[in-house]
């Protein structure tokens, strides 16, 4: 019963583990890549722990060694893989709520829900567990993995903008005039990408004279918005320059100057739908529009 009832723990906190990722930064601060070999290899080190305890003592959960087994489970197998600080806190809180004496009792909650289906089933046969298995929701929300229901939020437009980047993703290469750019495969997506460069290429101003501005606005103690004028168009000359170098790559690479690499490639698609490429939005200031809207 003991061996039974921490495999439904740890089966919730692997569900619990994997869950987490689909809210981002929210669950966890690096997308860390948990697989069912770390949740095997707990399973049979708890199977070992447990048989041990039980063949010593006998069938007792005070003799489980908790311990030991959040250690094995949330500092080697699952946190092996975790680099963040935050992350091995958030590791060991996780493992030490499935993996404690309280979850051997009968008012535990795996976690809070109006059905009841997190209670911990009273302990049957296989087929009783099944039952047991398809009671549980199908969606899982963020309260059931430790988080506040605003995260589902931010779940939600993280998988809206994959659902969208995917789309555009397929629109540019499927069909016979796939807009996805590569030397060679024809001269209309050249041709709209070099209209599009010379279009941007006229809008782009002039860099900013930083010299001219400190003379204007010179750095003071009892002016600090003079500091931060000065420090936004150094900024934003360091985007412009940026702006122009990669159009001028672009252009090389398409009249077969350049190599087209990954970098420039991944460019001309995010100028080809219109959206505002990585390479710009590293260095720029946040902005959700278009391309169009952002020149």
């Amino acid at each position: 019963v003991l061996w039974r009832q921490l495999l439904w723990g740890l089966c919730f906190f692997h569900a619990t583990v994997l869950e987490r990722r689909r809210y981002g930064p929210l669950g966890w601060s690096v997308p860390y890549a948990f697989s069912e070999n770390d949740f095997r290899i707990s399973a049979r080190q708890l199977h070992m722990f447990v048989d041990n305890a039980c063949r010593l003592v006998g069938e007792d959960e005070s003799v489980v060694p908790y311990a030991a087994l959040q250690y094995c489970i949330g500092e080697c197998n699952y946190g092996g893989r975790v680099t963040d600080g935050h992350d091995r806190r958030t590791m060991a809180t996780l493992v030490s709520k499935f993996m404690r004496p309280e979850l051997h009792q009968q008012a535990f909650r795996l976690f809070e829900d109006e059905s009841g289906a997190g209670k911990l089933p009273i302990d049957g046969n296989y087929n009783h567990y099944l039952t047991c298995i398809n009671r549980l929701p199908l969606v899982c929300k963020a309260p059931m993995v430790g988080l506040h229901e605003n995260a589902e939020i931010t779940c939600a437009l993280h998988e809206t903008e994959n659902l969208f980047a995917g789309l555009l993703g397929m629109s540019r290469s499927s069909g016979g005039e796939g807009r996805s750019l590569t030397i060679g495969a024809g001269g209309s997506s050249q041709a709209q990408l070099l209209e599009i460069v010379h279009d941007i290429e006229a809008k782009i101003p002039k860099d900013y004279d930083v010299d001219a501005a400190l003379l204007k606005y010179p750095v003071l103690y009892t002016n600090s918005l003079n500091n931060f004028l000065i420090q936004e168009m150094v900024r934003f000359n360091r985007l412009l320059k940026t702006i122009r170098t990669s159009i001028q790559d672009i252009q090389k690479a398409v009249t077969g100057l350049l190599l087209m690499s990954k970098v420039l490639d991944d460019f001309s698609n995010s100028l080809l739908l219109g959206t505002i490429p990585k390479l710009w939005s590293a260095i720029s200031y946040p902005s959700n529009k278009p391309l169009g809207g952002y020149v």
